[in-house]
């Protein structure tokens, strides 16, 4: 047989040695478009500010004076996340802002830039003045956005006037330090812990012998949740270490570590004067054995501390919920969710040496 086109046999027989390739073996072709690898996504920050059109476009100065939040908290706290991430985003209300850990959205409000917030000192101080009426979410005191232009009369009217940047630096510094605990993973204990041995390594040594990493982590993540400062970080790691002893669950060990640190807590709470104001309770606490949150008697209780801490607000109490020590946690965990930033310390945790004024019993709510 004679061969007219050498070439068209050429490249009929390589198409079909394709074809018949690619019937062969059909698990090799792939299959829709290349989505690459899961490993390849980028992780969620730790930490997020998330904001509106119309913050996004004065993000300087706001972000300024967020930035500054880590190490302000690290210095009261002994942990605070590395950096704060910041972005914008049209699906926000264009003067609103949210905090995000790793993605979820932990708490969120809303600024007037270009105006000033006049905050009421005395309920109805602010009555004079034209403008958005807005509740401080951290004080929980009522003002008004104003012009810059009235400031100056706000401050004769008795106001206490903060900057949009300033109130929404105070409102994340809250809702970080509330969630704080969270930030604290297993790599981070680690890095405590290391930072830890250059100051106690031998306590930091036999510690890690005698208690797993995770049972440390919870503990100082239950510290952390009180907003209780690691500064002390080798006296903490002592307390732990002799309470180990006696087998406690981290809950327990955690109460044994606050006996430790009872100075140190007692210092954190006195008001300027280096006085503790605590709220009697009395015989009250009779009623909340075997209590769970949502309870009645437990939304009663806390209308009626809400009620107290509202009318000391005026005379700038710092008031601190005294407990009896067996219930310390129980009441901090039924109030916690109502009442995040009320203190709640045992008797036993209070430092003798320190003048305790117990203020005016609870009002009805």
């Amino acid at each position: 047989m004679s061969i007219r086109n050498p070439l068209a046999l050429v490249v009929t027989l390589g198409l079909g040695a394709l074809i018949g390739a690619v019937v062969a073996q059909p698990s090799r072709l792939p299959i829709g478009p290349n989505r690459g690898k899961l490993d390849g996504a980028a992780p969620l920050p730790d930490v997020e500010v998330v904001v509106g059109a119309e913050l996004a476009a004065s993000a300087g100065s706001l972000r300024g004076t967020v930035g500054q939040m880590p190490r302000t908290i690290r210095d009261a706290l002994g942990f605070a996340p590395a950096q704060i991430h910041w972005r914008d985003s049209l699906e926000l209300d264009p003067h609103g802002y949210e905090l995000r850990l790793r993605g979820l959205n932990v708490g969120s409000g809303r600024v007037q830039p270009g105006r000033v917030l006049a905050l009421e000192t005395v309920p109805g101080g602010a009555a004079g003045l034209s403008g958005e009426r807005h509740q401080d979410p951290v004080s929980g005191r009522q003002g008004v956005w104003v012009d810059e232009s009235d400031e100056g009369q706000a401050r004769l009217m008795g106001c206490d006037v903060l900057h949009p940047g300033f109130v929404m630096a105070l409102h994340l510094d809250a809702l970080l330090r509330r969630n704080l605990a969270d930030l604290l993973t297993r790599e981070e204990t680690h890095r405590v812990l290391d930072a830890a041995s250059q100051q106690a390594p031998r306590t930091v040594k036999e510690l890690l012998e005698r208690v797993p990493v995770h049972v440390v982590q919870a503990v100082l993540a239950n510290l952390l949740r009180e907003q209780v400062s690691l500064r002390q970080l080798p006296t903490v790691l002592e307390a732990l270490l002799d309470a180990a002893e006696d087998g406690l669950a981290p809950e327990g060990l955690t109460e044994r570590v606050r006996l430790a640190l009872r100075r140190h807590l007692t210092a954190s709470l006195v008001n300027g004067g280096g006085v503790l104001e605590v709220i009697p309770l009395g015989d009250r606490w009779q009623a909340l054995r075997g209590a769970e949150p949502g309870d009645e008697r437990v939304d009663g209780l806390v209308r009626q501390l809400r009620a107290r801490i509202d009318a000391g607000r005026e005379a700038h109490e710092r008031p601190v919920l005294l407990a009896p020590h067996e219930l310390r946690l129980t009441a901090r965990r039924l109030l916690e969710r109502a009442l995040p930033d009320l203190p709640v310390l045992s008797e036993r945790e209070v430092d003798p040496g320190v003048t305790v004024v117990r203020l005016p019993d609870l009002v009805p709510a």
